[in-house]
């Protein structure tokens, strides 16, 4: 496997020059490109009349320091010339450059035509509509929100997560397939790529999210931090059969290793300390080889102190009696997964007991506690739910 790196970012329109890291493996006869960090263009939807701020990158499929394609975020705000109303509008798209091109929808009658989005695993071939076999069809645009009237001119991508844009350069008088997979903010407000590769045997279909090797995922980011747990996200790896999470607070010497199967793109991790850095890295599985560790990415629990009367109910998991002596019954008909974890909190934070189950009603025994305020932290699969204790 031939690995290189090499660092280019621009953002044309602004002469803004900042720098973002590319690593780029060839096995086989597939390039691939992990986007690390990923690129995110993100225009400042603000300013006075007229504004226009043109954001683009460049996307080199065949790693030969040439750009083939360049994606796109604009923030309009002006009166045309030929116009006599106001244009506010978030425009996303993909511009092929030169003889390259994007496969595109069909049923669109103008030149703003959506690119066709592709799934994990999908194929991508001359079959495909590409943008030059229509006339005047000279870009796949993602996204186009008029923002005065509130009207999404062009929808098919907005808020979507890790989706595929299916991509080929000319070669000759032949081509070579490809795909770039991106994220679409929820009103067009900004675009990331996260990773892209390219087939570099002429005429050959690629699949979505083929890399050519067993790769760890190429994006990662933690939600739904609290005191005591976090939510762990990853873009999903074509052929991957399994993932293996490892995890620890900054300073402790071992690693703490949860795993995640195929589907999964998401893992709750709890028994947290509050008010602490904790760090984690995942790998793939794809059959019986294991991709190296991504990089590691960090977070910080909350503060140690819970406010009590934030937490919202949840109708899925029922606590009763509740104020009671201590004795609970914790009704989980609602919940999916066979197993449960139920952690109890004190309002500093502090981890009390935590208990698995495997039943969907369980009693549990807290009368030895002192009087006061507890949370119930209750991990079901990928849910987590908070609920309120009160010991009398």
């Amino acid at each position: 496997m031939f690995t290189k790196t090499f660092n280019a970012k621009k953002y044309a329109g602004l002469a803004t020059l900042m720098m973002a890291g590319f690593i780029q493996n060839a096995e086989g006869q597939i390039i691939y490109t992990d986007v690390d960090p990923d690129i995110m263009l993100d225009p400042d939807g603000t300013g006075t009349l007229p504004t226009f701020i043109f954001m683009n990158d460049g996307i080199d499929l065949d790693e030969d320091f040439i750009s083939d394609f360049s994606f796109n975020a604009n923030y309009a705000y002006y009166i045309p010339s030929y116009y006599s109303y106001l244009v506010k509008r978030n425009i996303i798209n993909i511009k092929p450059i030169g003889q390259n091109e994007i496969a595109i929808l069909t049923g669109t009658p103008d030149v703003f035509r959506p690119a066709e989005k592709f799934n994990m695993g999908d194929e991508i071939t001359a079959d495909n509509i590409w943008n030059k076999s229509v006339p005047f069809v000279l870009n796949g645009w993602l996204a186009d929100v008029d923002l005065i009237d509130n009207n999404e001119l062009v929808d098919d991508w907005i808020g979507v997560d890790f989706t595929f844009a299916a991509l080929r350069i000319k070669s000759g008088p032949n081509y070579k397939y490809g795909w770039a997979r991106l994220s679409v903010g929820e009103n067009a407000d900004y675009v990331i790529l996260h990773d892209f590769a390219l087939e570099n045997t002429v005429n050959t279909p690629i699949i979505a999210g083929n890399t050519g090797d067993c790769t760890p995922p190429s994006t990662s980011l933690t939600t739904n931090i609290t005191s005591a747990a976090a939510k762990i996200h990853w873009a999903p790896v074509f052929g991957a059969t399994k993932y293996q999470i490892r995890y620890r607070k900054i300073g402790d010497p071992l690693w703490l290793t949860v795993t995640a199967g195929a589907g999964a793109t998401a893992k709750n991790i709890s028994g947290l300390d509050c008010n602490s850095t904790y760090e984690w890295k995942i790998k793939s599985k794809c059959g019986a080889e294991f991709s190296d560790f991504s990089n590691t990415h960090t977070f910080t629990t909350a503060s140690c102190r819970v406010d009590f009367n934030t937490i919202a109910d949840d109708a899925d998991v029922l606590i009763y009696p509740n104020p009671g002596n201590g004795m609970v019954t914790i009704d989980l008909e609602g919940l999916n997964n066979v197993s449960t974890q139920i952690q109890l909190i004190d309002l500093s934070g502090k981890l009390i007991q935590s208990t698995t189950v495997f039943d969907s009603q369980v009693q549990l025994d807290y009368s030895n506690l002192a009087k006061g305020f507890y949370i119930l932290q209750i991990t079901n699969g990928e849910k987590v739910i908070t609920k309120k204790l009160i010991i009398e």
